[in-house]
């Protein structure tokens, strides 16, 4: 949209052939949406929000439809080099996230750092 502020759209399909044990055919598709901000030369704020239908359960071993959101606050103290934190929140129409203690629920929270190094 601007030098600043750029928008993504992702959508992918796929298919597998005679994926199950009877023959049958595995679909799975998503979509992924993003935005990110550049604040300055070293910071930068992003957004992003997926959907994906696992309808077969192929994929993650559960048929769901899957969301995520994740917000990313990123620094780059040099050209090569880029850190991250994100805070991420994944939900989900089927029971598919393990809890302590064992048992499983439709949500969960993360939280992670990353450091990148670009070549």
């Amino acid at each position: 949209a601007t030098d600043n502020l750029s928008f993504v759209l992702n959508y992918d399909v796929a298919k597998q052939d005679k994926a199950f044990a009877g023959g049958g055919d595995a679909k799975w598709d998503g979509l992924a949406g993003y935005v990110n901000y550049k604040l300055n030369d070293k910071w930068r704020i992003a957004g992003r929000l997926e959907y994906f239908n696992d309808k077969d359960g192929f994929r993650t071993g559960v048929a769901q439809k899957w969301k995520e959101g994740t917000v990313t606050l990123a620094y780059s103290p040099t050209d090569r080099i880029e850190l991250r934190g994100e805070v991420r929140y994944d939900w989900s129409d089927a029971d598919s996230f393990n809890k302590d203690g064992g048992g499983a629920t439709d949500s969960q929270s993360s939280f992670g750092l990353e450091a990148i190094y670009k070549f």
